[in-house]
């Protein structure tokens, strides 16, 4: 599993998430539950519409390596955007 200190540098990129382009807003580490190894999340932002569906995705930063993702939008109070989670637990 990768761990959230190799995704912090990438805060502001634009990833290509499947057919769309996400901006990594932010990335949130996850309360530990007894492990050593805490989970964490990625908050990614796109526009509005259209939504990309939840599911499993091909993901890349320009310069950077491929990884899959299993990415589901999230509640957006904001109108102008669209949120998106990745959690790796």
């Amino acid at each position: 599993m990768p761990a959230a200190s190799e995704f912090t540098p990438h805060i502001g990129q634009v990833f290509t998430i499947g057919p769309a382009s996400l901006r990594l807003a932010r990335v949130d580490v996850l309360p530990s539950r007894g492990s050593a190894d805490a989970g964490f999340m990625l908050v990614f932002t796109g526009p509005r519409t259209p939504v990309l569906l939840e599911g499993l995705y091909d993901a890349a930063t320009p310069g950077g390596p491929a990884l899959t993702f299993y990415i589901m939008p999230i509640h957006t109070p904001n109108q102008d955007r669209q949120d998106y989670q990745v959690v790796f637990n």
